[in-house]
Order: C-alpha cells, then structure tokens, then sequence
C-alpha cells in the first residue's frame, strides 16, 4: 500500500495509462477485406513440376506430331489441342475465388475499484487539493478525480471493463457510482469472479485500485492463479497512507423516518473504530437547529487499543420528541485524543415528527380473551384512536371505539383510505373469508398499506390466524415463514404449560421486546419469575423470515 500524493497522482495516472498501452493492438476496431484464388485440389509441387507439366509437354508434342498436314498448319490444332487439356487440367484443380472479412477488435482491459467502507476514510488532504476537491474529500472521490481524464483518454483506444469490488464484484457504471458502503473487501472473491465473466475473451491487462485491506473471502493470490494461467498481467495502484491513523467514526445510521410526537424514537448508529478499543466516547443526539440536546450516551469503542483494524458495533440512542415538525438531527462523537480527522464523527438524519394520536384498526373474528384485554386497554390510552371491528357480533351491535371517534358499521377498504385513516392495523383470529365478498382485496390492501409504511400487527389464535393466511398477500407481510400446520404442531414443546420466553439477544434485544432501558431489568420483565405473567400457548411456524 503507498501514500498518494501530487507525485504518485501522475504516477497512477501513467501507470494506468502505461499499463493498459503494453498490449499492442489496433487503436479501432478496424474491418480488413482481402480476396484471392485458391486451389482446392490442387497437386504438390513436386507433382505439377516432375509429373503433369512434362505429361502436358508430351502430349502436345504427340499431338503436333500427329497432325498429317505440315508447316503452320500442323502446329495451329495442336495449340488448341493443348490449350483445352490444360484448361481441363485448371478445372479439375478446383479453383475458387475467396474474399475475406476481418474485424479487428481494441483489446480488452479491466479496471477494479475497491469500493469498500474504507474507500470513506479522509487521509488523502493534499492529494485532494492538487485535485481541486477540499482537503476533507474522501478516499473515494479523490480516486474518481484522479482517474477521470486517463481513463477517458484510454475508453477511445481500448474497451474498459468497469467494476467494483467489495463483499462481490459489481458492474460500475462510471466513477461517480462509487459508495463506499460494503463493510467486506473479498478481494480474492472479486479477483476469481472477473476471471470467470471473462472467460472467452481476450483481457490484455487488469488494474487494481485498492488500499489493499482484505478482511474476507478467498486468498488473493490463490485467485490470481486463473489469470496467471491466461498469462494476463495485474498492476495494482494503491490507495491510502500506509501509517493507518486511528480513528472513530459514524458508520451508519438507521432510524424512521416518521414519528409521532411522544413516542420514543430509536436510532440503530453504527460506531466504527481503529486503535482506540476499549476507549469511552460519547455520542450525543442534539437538534440541528435549536441545538438542543436530545439524548447522550456513552460508548465502549470496539475492536483491540493499538490494532489498524477497523472494528464496528451497533449503538442504540432512545429519545422523545415533543415537538411537531420536521427535526434535523445531529449525531455527533466525541473527538478523540491522537484522532487526525473527525470529519467522519457526525451525521444528520431528517425526522417528520407528526401529531401523537395513533389511529388503530382492530379486526377480530370473536369475542375471545385476547380481544377484550386490548379493548379495554387501547380504550384507556389517551394518544390512540381505536376503531373496534367484531365480526360475529349482530347486526344491530354498535362497535366499540374511542371516545369522540365515530364507530365502524363496517369493514374499512380501498388502500387509499387505510394510508389517510390508519398507522396501525390489527388483525386477531379471523378466518379471511369473513371479511366479506371483497377479503382479498382488503388483503392486498393491507400488504400495500404495509409497504406504504403503515403497521401491522396479527394475534394468532386457535381457529384460523396464522394458519388459513398462508399463501395469501398477508403472509408475505409476516415476519415469519407459516409452514405446514400439521407438521410444525408437532414440534410444539410441552403442548398447553406455562412457560416464559427468552430473549435470542438479552444484551442487544430487538426495539419490540426492550421493555425497559435497562437490558437486565429488560430481562428479568422476561424471563424472571417476578415479571410478565407466563404465556400458556403460542403457534408453532416453521421458522422467521429472513428479512424481519
């Protein structure tokens, strides 16, 4: 790996230029014509020389000696007597008139761009400013500056293959296309599937633009070997300063985009590091503009005190908003001793904070437990408005809702209408045909409504929910694969006992289920004999989808 500065700039930029300029080819792709006469059977010479030409001379001259008159008159048909054998002889030789077309490709070369989370890192300040960027450009638009003009110079001479490289190998429109996202670099990988696209075409050179941090997939120089095989060259520029500095960073953040004032927010920030592990940084969450404190916390940086490698890990941040509107949120750690950029130590996320009512839909099939519980609990909750669908009540049953909310005298359809009247819809223990001639609609309308944003939540029950939903639109919507019902209930475990469930991840435990801030007392709320009461039945799926 080599620093980049101005001198190495016109380095790179020759070496690309000089590399890809060693295959010696046609600078376009040229159309050469040739016509010529062949003969097909045509004799060795050897024959035509030592047995048919002196066999022709012998010929005419038994012909001329043949001819009974004498003088000019003898040799005049014993000419035309030859003439025609040896035409006869040229015929049987086959000749054919052939006329050749030949296109003459530019040679083919790839060029391999490291487009790993690395590739975002700020240590290339000179390089940035020969270049005209500002001194606080990341790696990656450095190397899109500097690649720019010799690649456009050598895309007319030669046909460029352009890819990224990260966790695969990807197709790259152009420089500009470069993210920086992949938190894998499977060098090896990228190296062994270019040698597999390629295959059957002529590569003349691969150039490699990369820092050179490998940290999965296969071997590097094992990969190499198919190309070696080939006998196609691989130069490799270097991107980076070979002293790794240390630093901390934001590498990503993942939050809503909607909230309802009120209501907790959780941002999902990953926390990146290198040679400070086991240090304490704080990340703080501050309104952009009123810069008002939000929320703090105090973070254990990953990864080992003194490695070069780049550790990550997920912090979760939890405030409330109170106010309506939209909120431009800085995240910001804290600067860190020896640190040579901070640059990267913050973000802005935009959050659209809406009025804090939430209007809830909630459709079941009978009047079980679980029905009532929530009627009476969500009736009690001053931010919801519930609208109350039971389906086997009469006809002259007037349905629960909140107070001041008109109440349902039938099931609400049409997608448009669910996005302006609803957030959340529940569905409890109801068999789809009952809601009515138009139930697969409403259930498209509710996958829609789902995509949209809004949610959804289904209560399992013992008649139809889960079970009669599979292979409809609101499967696709669960977090969960089905399965066969006759199967996975045989896989129930202690079928009708008490029991408590445990959290997969106490230390790190899904939004859903943290209960309380605190992760131990989270867990005991769970787990422990003191907490939630037990649940005495669950539906057995076959297992959770990949995507929940």
């Amino acid at each position: 790996m080599i620093a980049l500065s101005t001198p190495v700039f016109v380095a790179m930029a020759t070496l690309v230029s000089t590399a890809l300029s060693a295959a010696s080819a046609p600078t376009a792709a040229d159309v050469i014509e040739t016509t010529r006469l062949e003969w097909l059977s045509l004799p060795p010479v050897w024959v035509l020389v030592l047995v048919i030409l002196p066999a022709l001379v012998l010929v005419c001259r038994w012909l001329y000696l043949a001819e009974p008159s004498g003088g000019r008159a003898r040799w005049l048909p014993a000419v035309l007597r030859g003439a025609l054998l040896s035409l006869v002889l040229l015929f049987l030789f086959h000749p054919v008139h052939s006329r050749q077309r030949v296109r003459v490709e530019r040679p083919v070369a790839a060029l391999l761009l490291d487009d790993s989370a690395s590739l975002r890192e700020h240590d290339l300040a000179d390089l940035a400013s020969e270049l005209g960027l500002p001194r606080e450009a990341e790696r990656r638009a450095v190397v899109a500056a500097a690649l720019e003009r010799p690649l456009a110079e050598l895309s007319q001479d030669y046909e460029l293959l352009l890819y990224s490289f990260g966790s695969s190998l990807r197709a790259l429109g152009g420089l500009d296309d470069l993210a920086a996202a992949d938190g894998e670099t499977r060098l090896g990988d990228a190296l062994a599937a270019l040698a597999a696209e390629a295959r059957g075409r002529e590569l003349t050179q691969v150039v490699l633009v990369t820092d050179g941090r490998v940290n999965a997939g296969r071997d590097p120089l094992a990969a190499l070997a198919s190309l070696a095989t080939r006998q196609v060259p691989v130069s490799v520029v270097g991107v980076g300063d070979p002293e790794v500095p240390r630093d901390v960073r934001i590498a990503d953040v993942t939050a809503p985009e909607v909230a309802l004032a009120g209501d907790t927010v959780t941002l999902e920030v990953s926390v990146a590091a290198r040679g400070y592990g086991g240090d304490v940084a704080q990340l703080s969450v501050t309104h952009a503009e009123t810069h008002e404190q939000l929320a703090r916390v105090d973070v254990v940086l990953p990864g080992d005190p003194g490695s070069s490698e780049v550790a990550q890990q997920l912090v979760r941040v939890s405030f409330v908003p109170e106010i309506e509107g939209d909120v431009d949120l800085a995240l910001e750690l804290t600067h860190m001793p020896g640190e040579a950029d901070d640059v990267n130590n913050s973000a802005r996320h935009l959050l659209r904070v809406e009025p804090g009512r939430i209007n809830v839909l909630y459709v079941e099939g009978y009047p079980r437990y679980e029905f009532r519980f929530l009627r009476d609990s969500l009736l009690r909750v001053e931010n919801m408005q519930v609208q109350f669908l039971l389906l086997s009540a009469s006809e002259d049953y007037i349905q629960d809702s909140s107070a001041g909310v008109d109440p349902l005298q039938r099931l609400p359809t049409g997608l448009e209408y669910l996005l302006e009247h609803y957030h959340v819809i529940i569905l409890g223990d109801v068999h789809p045909q009952d809601l009515g001639p138009e139930h697969e609609q409403f259930m498209a309308d509710v996958k829609g409504f789902v995509e949209a944003g809004g949610g959804f939540l289904m209560i399992a029950g013992e008649r139809w929910s889960p079970r009669e939903y599979d292979g409809t639109d609101i499967a696709d919507i669960l977090p969960v694969i089905i399965g066969e019902y006759e199967q996975e209930q045989g896989n129930v475990w202690d079928a009708g006992q008490a029991f408590r469930p445990r959290l997969a991840r106490p230390r790190d435990p899904h939004e859903i289920v943290s209960l309380k801030p605190d992760v131990d007392a989270n867990q005991q709320l769970w787990e422990g004999e003191g907490g939630l009461a037990p649940m005495t039945w669950y539906y057995p799926v076959a297992k959770v989808r990949s995507t929940a």
